[in-house]
């Protein structure tokens, strides 16, 4: 038997972990002459006394219950009666070993049932795989544990440190908030401790990096909370949002000493990171879900023993194979480069440090008896395609999971088919020739680099998603007006055909612009709907033609209005505005409401744009000079103004809240800064 020491740890990149749910039974073998693996380190390792709060990425379910890939709730193993119910959307979802938070125009977040009881003293601790550069939404940063009264720990961009907005209860300064500099991004604890000196310590990775003084204390200063992770409480908003997997948090209520801070860093260290503090097998999967017949995670080995994995198993119905294992050896602090070995079993000894990976591939790419290449995977699963389309009749997506293709289509001019779950390209050219482009309600087909020059040449259908993520710049060359599902943009930016060669979309069809690029038109061109919280980016329309949005819904647009063209908002919904700057030719509203959301839409300096309101019955028709719509009330806007804007109505014709000048039938004002003076454009 060997003590797992919690000093000397070091860090390593761990790949894969967690488990499906059918295959975790945790397997302890003993052997007279091969000795036996133990799994070390289960989240009751933890320090326990004052732990009101614990959400485990590797045990989702229950602390005696395998990892469940369709939990809905997570449970709070330190409270099995308060357990965080979980909001999620089109990119969020378990992995192996915590939740992935996603921004993807909706939020996902998870959330304490009921409040937790008030407190005086506390620890945080969480750990985290991601990094800045995968934040979706940089204006305010990603929150990763938050209270009440806007109190949490965030970031406010790159260069700022890992801090805990605790003002409110700590009767500190905002600028003498616990913080941690130059943040790993893998693990943090903060602990609010007694009013004085040393009151506030923050640590990364078990090490002390900051210690101030807090200013007060008392009895239930930090009051009753339902904890919300993965977004800021009461204000769920793209740029408050979390982008990354949450594999562990810990609440206590008390303040832990630097010692138990350290050894509950060690075990995050082990359980999440493959840390060898002593002799050990770390045991490691390259499909989550897809395991071995020892569950990941690290072992402690004694004498020798075989790990092994069946040479298949069967998910939710698709097959996966195991094509052997990879081993890296723990040596001067570091895992060395792996080494493959097609065997299904590996030997370890007490006296070696290894790391196992075990291979697989899903059996999902096949083909059918039509010749039709076939990418199945169901839901929690991917299949990847690695090789060359070729010459086939149709690529299809079946499942609800994922599926990747990663090479290039290679003269493919058939017909790609999504009918469930998600068909993703990773190559520039992959299915810009296919003739055809079928999108399923529900299924996705997603570029995920784009398109190149040549566009898409193929006709869309169908009542899906569509979503270019790639960057540059792609055009849809082939005939588009079949499709009635959403056309979404992940930075990157799409043309509708050419001003040579124009392409219609369905009147049906809706726009979103989830994270920035741009949506080019160069006819006239009506939608059901158009939203995004993409703030660098938005719709441009060319000059002479016309963007008709007919919402019958209300939505959230973040992004611009651009080109000379005119935007027309009709439909009895409420369309928000609330991007930047524009340069549109033009505004008319015709039915429902146009709103700007208390802020500026033009605030760049000097731009003007003009505004018409279509009184089609002149119910407040205009008999003075200059003619076109009466505006009945006309208010004084603050700042940044309030702005609703509305078709002719029984009694009156507009409602306006801003300061404008009637010419003609527009309203015309310039914008300069965040203010909305009164004057009139040239």
């Amino acid at each position: 038997m060997f003590d797992m020491k919690t000093s000397g740890c070091q860090t390593s990149k761990r790949t894969g972990g967690g488990g499906n749910y059918a295959l975790m039974a945790i397997r302890v073998v003993a052997m007279a002459q091969q000795g036996w693996a133990k799994l070390k380190y289960e989240p009751g390792d933890y320090v326990q006394e004052g732990l009101i709060v614990l959400l485990d990425g590797r045990r989702n379910a229950g602390a005696a219950l395998p990892h469940d890939p369709a939990a809905t709730a997570w449970v709070n193993l330190a409270d099995t009666g308060n357990s965080a119910n979980i909001t999620a959307n089109a990119s969020s979802g378990w992995r192996d070993d915590g939740y992935y938070f996603a921004w993807n125009a909706t939020p996902s977040y998870a959330q304490l049932a009921t409040a937790t009881p008030a407190m005086e003293q506390a620890t945080f601790e969480f750990v985290f795989g991601g990094d800045w550069a995968s934040q979706t939404a940089k204006n305010w940063g990603p929150h990763f544990i938050s209270g009440s009264g806007d109190q949490k720990i965030c970031m406010g961009n790159a260069e700022t440190p890992l801090w805990f907005k605790a003002d409110a209860w700590t009767g500190n300064a905002s600028g003498e908030r616990s913080r941690i500099d130059s943040w790993s991004w893998k693990q943090a604890s903060f602990t609010l401790g007694a009013a004085g000196e040393a009151g506030l310590k923050a640590y990364d990775q078990g090490t002390v990096k900051d210690t101030r003084a807090r200013a007060s204390a008392a009895a239930g200063s930090i009051p009753a909370t339902q904890w919300m992770v993965g977004s800021r409480l009461d204000q769920i908003l793209a740029g408050r949002q979390l982008t990354g997997v949450m594999k562990s948090v810990r609440i206590y209520n008390k303040a832990l000493t630097p010692e138990q801070v350290a050894a509950n860093a060690a075990i995050d260290a082990a359980r999440f990171d493959g840390v060898m503090p002593v002799t050990n097998a770390v045991v490691a999967t390259a499909m989550p879900g897809i395991n071995g017949a020892e569950v990941p995670g690290v072992y402690a080995v004694d004498g020798s023993h075989t790990f092994t994995a069946q040479a298949t198993v069967t998910v939710d119905g698709a097959t996966w194979t195991c094509d052997g294992h990879a081993v890296e050896t723990w040596t001067d602090g570091a895992w060395g480069t792996p080494v493959t070995n097609a065997t299904l079993s590996c030997t370890v000894t007490e006296t070696e440090k290894v790391r196992i990976t075990w291979l697989w591939t899903g059996a999902s790419v096949t083909t059918d008896g039509d010749g039709n290449l076939v990418i199945d995977a169901t839901a929690g699963l991917a299949a990847t395609n690695t090789a060359a389309v070729g010459n086939v009749p149709k690529v299809i997506k079946t499942g609800s999971g994922d599926g990747f293709q990663t090479a290039w289509a290679n003269g493919f001019v058939g017909t790609v088919d999504v009918r469930g779950g998600l068909l993703a390209t990773t190559h520039i050219s992959a299915f810009r020739d296919a003739a055809a482009y079928l999108v399923a309600e529900g299924a996705t087909l997603e570029f995920a680099r784009g398109c190149d020059g040549n566009g898409l040449q193929g006709a869309f259908s169908g009542a899906g998603t569509v979503r270019v993520s790639g960057t540059g710049v792609g055009t849809v060359a082939g005939d588009a007006s079949a499709f009635t599902g959403l056309w979404q943009l992940y930075a990157a930016n799409v043309n509708f055909g050419t001003a040579a060669t124009p392409r219609a979309l369905n009147a049906a069809a809706t726009l979103d612009v989830a994270n920035n690029g741009w949506f080019r038109f160069f006819a006239d061109q009506t939608v059901a709907g158009l939203s995004g919280v993409g703030i660098d980016g938005g719709v441009d329309i060319a000059s002479g033609k016309t963007l008709t949005v007919n919402a019958a819904d209300d939505a959230l647009f973040c992004g611009r209005l651009a080109g000379a063209g005119t935007f027309a908002k009709t439909g009895n919904g409420t369309l928000t505005l609330s991007g930047g700057g524009s340069s549109v030719g033009g505004v008319e509203v015709r039915g429902g409401v146009l709103s700007l959301a208390g802020r500026t839409v033009w605030a760049r300096e000097g731009l003007r744009a003009l505004w018409r309101f279509d009184d089609e019955m002149e119910i407040g028709a205009d008999t003075s000079a200059g003619g076109g719509a009466r505006f009945e009330e006309v208010y004084a806007g603050g700042n940044p103004p309030a702005v609703e804007l509305v078709p002719g109505l029984v009694g009156k014709a507009v409602r306006v809240q801003c300061t404008g000048t009637l010419v003609g039938n527009y309203l015309a004002y310039t914008c300069a800064g965040n203010a909305l003076p009164t004057g009139a454009s040239p």
